[in-house]
């Protein structure tokens, strides 16, 4: 939405467009009913515009007051209570809550604002009023001051800006950014600019010094916006003051007072402004509509964003799982192919797989007796006369498909063993000794048959656990 300022002084009104960047200056109408009629006309054509208005007149009070130690809900009664004052006097009235620095003396401060002649503007508004435009605020140049100002100067705690405008030369003073004075002197053709400057600043100090705004001994910051040989004719008429002068050079690009003024009401955000709210309410509608509209919008944009991401991450994980696809398509043949080259088995692979895990098993039983038979072998050697039948061992721990468990399998020799008369006897009574001395464990003798030539048959069991791998 484009931004008209309808810049008011105590001639008339002009209205400054602003597009982007630029600015230009639009028609006048003079403060006449002619003017107004103009103005009335202008009014219906502006349909498209957020006005605001920049009232530049020397009808201005500035009230200072402590304010006394209350809570948030009595304090705004305080302030709303001498804000119904002052719109007994003007309806043009505000509050600024003043910034105080640490060292400085006394409580929070309240600065009440009233434009004291509003029968200079009530015309104007009432043009707009008749065509319902869109007005944004009114404001004035002293709830500018501090846009005005260089940057490295607006951090000062307390600067007097001197500014000329066709209403005339315009000081305010502006302490921690907030204008707490501000007067307008008007245009005197007979007196030169630097020595009406000088003067006016001489007479603000001392009504400053009367109010206690600055201290005798305090040297004020003084902004001059004009050109090179009036700041330094100034200069020079206030050499013996204690001022501090600072020049803004008002043949800059930025342009003199008037340029400078109307350019910072285009991007400026006072903190106070004079409008009384059914003068706002269509700019309000309309901004509470483009704001809906706009949040909107964002939902909308972030919705589709949202869906968009959702479409590429499906589009994405398509795209994978058509690759695993493919990857597990190409495998399947690779497989088809090693399978197709290995020669054919003797039966189903089941068969196959049991039949190799035994012979595994039987490999590795195959070395873990040698030494319990070479034992018990040395036993019997010792004995001749005894005739040995039968030979058998195994592996305790195994499994039935022959793997060894956490306990490695252990050797165990079973002897049948058949011997006549007591001498036979008693050499297999002495046999579990000796396999007990070669290592073996829990030797035992079992007597199981009578053969009929009289041989008597003896089981000898024992087992060989030092024979493990």
């Amino acid at each position: 939405m484009s931004t008209a300022i309808l810049y008011l002084d105590a001639a008339g009104l002009t209205v400054w467009y602003s597009r982007g960047k630029q600015l230009a200056e639009g028609p006048r109408f003079e403060t006449s009913p002619a003017g107004l009629a103009d103005f009335a006309r202008w009014t219906e054509l502006a349909t498209g515009f957020a006005l605001r208005m920049l009232v530049d007149t020397s009808d201005e009070s500035f009230d200072i007051e402590p304010m006394p130690r209350l809570s948030v809900k009595d304090r705004r009664a305080f302030v709303a209570r001498r804000l119904t004052q002052l719109s007994q006097r003007s309806s043009f009235s505000a509050s600024l809550g003043l910034r105080t620095s640490a060292n400085e003396e006394g409580g929070p401060r309240m600065l009440f604002l009233a434009l004291s002649r509003p029968q200079a503007i009530e015309p104007w508004l009432a043009c707009l009023r008749a065509t319902g435009v869109r007005l944004r605020d009114v404001v004035t140049p002293p709830l500018l001051a501090s846009d005005l100002l260089p940057p490295a100067l607006r951090n000062l705690p307390q600067i007097l800006l001197c500014m000329d405008s066709p209403a005339g030369l315009r000081q305010t003073l502006l302490r921690h950014g907030s204008p707490v004075f501000s007067r307008l002197i008007p245009v005197r053709p007979d007196v030169a600019w630097q020595d009406r400057a000088a003067e006016e600043i001489r007479r603000s100090r001392q009504y400053f010094l009367g109010q206690r705004l600055v201290g005798r001994e305090d040297v004020l910051a003084v902004a001059l916006c004009c050109t090179r040989d009036d700041f330094e004719r100034v200069g020079t008429e206030l050499n013996s003051e204690p001022l501090d002068l600072r020049w803004i050079n008002a043949e800059a690009p930025e342009g003199d007072g008037l340029v400078r003024l109307v350019r910072a009401a285009t991007r400026a955000r006072p903190p106070v402004q004079f409008a009384p709210a059914a003068d706002r309410k269509a700019f309000l509608h309309h901004r509470l509509r483009w704001s809906t509209a706009f949040g909107a919008g964002l939902l909308a944009a972030a919705m589709l964003a949202s869906a968009g991401r959702v479409v590429l991450a499906r589009e994405d994980q398509v795209a994978r799982t058509q690759a695993l696809l493919q990857a597990n398509t190409t495998q399947a043949q690779t497989l088809a192919q090693l399978r197709a080259r290995l020669p054919e088995l003797p039966g189903p692979v089941a068969e196959v797989e049991t039949a190799l895990e035994r012979v595994d098993a039987l490999r590795a039983q195959a070395p873990l007796p040698l030494r319990a038979l070479r034992d018990a072998g040395s036993v019997l050697a010792e004995h001749p006369e005894l005739s040995l039948n039968q030979l058998e061992w195994t592996l305790a721990g195994l499994t039935q498909s022959g793997d060894s468990q956490a306990v490695p399998p252990t050797p165990s020799v079973h002897l049948m063993l058949k011997g006549q008369g007591p001498a036979d006897f008693e050499r297999i009574a002495r046999l579990p000794e000796a396999l007990r001395l070669r290592g073996a464990t829990k030797p035992t003798l079992h007597r199981v048959s009578t053969g009929a030539d009289g041989q008597i048959g003896f089981i000898l069991e024992a087992d060989f656990p030092e024979a493990r791998p």
